[in-house]
């Protein structure tokens, strides 16, 4: 999927930001074979769009590749694991693109083109520190939850 729109203040730079997995769950794990078609189409629609615009001085592209061991077969680890953050993970991807799209003039790191790879949770981390992504200003902002189909939360 994908998040546009202006990077918003006084900046006329806007953002492109694609998030993308690799289609099964489980890095490395099994996928249907439309899955993986779909998968590999997104990823080179966004390498293609990230080439087309390195180096703009109007729109930055980038893709966050998301490779985190969300599903694993340790199912006792992974829920000490997912307790143990903050928020969820899609909570703190969404701050990352937030992120992202607030430093976009900011932005030495890279030519505003760049694939952001997230292997293990510790790259997610390092990346919200990297890109002074999380709580908005400490507003408490509504927080929804889906669990096996069922939707929780509050406003």
């Amino acid at each position: 999927s994908g998040s546009g729109g202006s990077s918003g203040g006084n900046s006329t730079k806007s953002s492109y930001t694609f998030v993308t997995g690799d289609g099964s769950g489980k890095p490395g794990g099994d996928r249907t074979a439309m899955g993986e078609i779909n998968s590999h189409h997104v990823w080179g629609l966004s390498a293609a769009l990230r080439k087309e615009m390195q180096g703009s001085k109007d729109l930055s592209v980038r893709e966050v590749r998301v490779r985190l061991p969300i599903a694993n077969d340790d199912e006792e680890q992974q829920q000490l694991l997912l307790q143990s953050r903050l928020q969820s993970v899609s909570e703190d991807i969404g701050d990352l693109v937030a992120g992202l799209a607030s430093m976009v003039e900011k932005d030495t790191a890279d030519d505003g083109s760049s694939l952001i790879q997230l292997d293990e949770f510790q790259d997610l981390d390092t990346k919200l520190a990297e890109y002074n992504a999380g709580k908005a200003d400490g507003r408490d902002l509504p927080h929804y939850y889906c669990y096996q189909g069922e939707m929780s939360g509050s406003l």
